[in-house]
C-alpha cells in the first residue's frame, strides 16, 4: 500500500489530494495546522495519522518526520494568499510568505531525507501556481516566492534522481477553495466573475488538481520528473 505525506490537508486542494489517494487505496498522513478542523475532515483515519502542525516552525517539522513511516510520496500544499500592492508590503508580509511557500516546504524535503524517511521511488509534488507565470497587479510578492518554490523542481530532479526519487509541481489556476473565497472578499464586487471568464475550459476544481497530483505520485508517472503539469482552464493560453 503506498504511503502520502500531505501538507495543508485540512481544506482545499490538500484535503482534495489525501481523499482522492485514500479513495485509491493508499495511506494518507494528513498535515495541517488545525486538530479540530483535521479530526472533521478525516473521521475514519486514526488520530495517530494524522499531525496537527505548522511547517515553517522547526519544531513541528521534526515532529512530522518522527511520526511519519517510510513514504512513497509527499504533496506540499500549504499556504495562503491575499493581494498585497508593492507599496503597502511590509518585511514581516514577505517574510511570512517566504517562510510558507518556499522555506518550509524544502526544509522538510531536507527533514525527510535526513531521517532516510522517502523511499527509493518516492514521488514529491508542490503545488505552485499560475501567478508565477502571470503578470497580476499585488500579487508580486506572492508571484515571487511561487516562482522560487517552482524553480526548484529542475535541480532537485537531478539531484534525488539517483536515488530514485521525482519531483515534480502541479500547477493550477484560480481554484474554488476557502483561500479564493477569502480573496475575492476583499476585492471588488464583480472580481470573481472577471477572473473566472479568463479560464475557457471553466476554473479548475480541487478536485480536478488532486487528479494532477495523483497522476505524477502513481507508477504511469515513473519516468516524469522536474516537470510542471498546469491545470488551469486554459488561463494561460489567454
Amino acid at each position: 500500500m503506498p504511503t502520502h505525506l500531505i501538507i495543508g490537508a485540512s481544506s482545499g486542494i490538500g484535503l482534495a489530494c489525501a481523499r482522492r489517494l485514500a479513495g485509491e487505496g493508499s495511506a494518507v498522513h494528513p498535515v495541517g495546522r488545525g486538530a479540530a478542523k483535521l479530526a472533521t475532515a478525516f473521521p475514519d483515519v486514526p488520530d495517530s495519522a494524522w499531525t496537527a502542525a505548522d511547517i515553517t516552525c522547526a519544531a513541528d517539522r521534526a515532529r512530522i518526520v518522527a511520526a511519519v513511516p517510510p513514504l512513497d510520496g509527499l504533496v506540499v500544499s500549504a499556504g495562503g494568499n491575499a493581494p498585497t500592492p508593492v507599496a503597502a508590503l511590509s518585511e514581516e508580509r514577505l517574510a511570512d510568505l517566504t517562510a510558507v511557500h518556499l522555506h518550509a516546504p524544502l526544509l522538510l524535503l531536507a527533514a525527510l531525507l535526513k531521517a532516510k524517511k522517502l523511499r527509493k521511488g518516492a514521488s514529491v509534488v508542490w503545488i505552485g501556481s499560475v501567478a508565477a507565470c502571470a503578470g497580476e497587479p499585488g500579487n508580486t510578492a506572492y508571484t515571487a516566492v511561487k516562482a522560487g518554490l517552482m524553480a526548484t523542481v529542475k535541480p532537485l530532479a537531478r539531484e534525488l534522481a539517483p536515488r530514485g526519487i521525482r519531483v515534480n509541481t502541479v500547477v493550477p489556476g484560480l481554484v474554488d477553495t476557502p483561500m479564493i473565497d477569502r480573496l475575492f472578499a476583499a476585492l471588488p464586487p464583480g472580481a470573481r466573475a472577471a477572473q473566472a471568464a479568463r479560464h475557457p475550459l471553466g476554473m479548475p476544481t480541487a478536485d480536478d488538481v488532486a487528479a494532477a497530483v495523483a497522476y505524477l505520485l502513481s507508477p504511469a508517472a515513473a519516468r516524469v520528473t522536474g516537470t510542471q503539469l498546469t491545470v488551469d482552464g486554459g488561463f494561460l493560453a489567454t
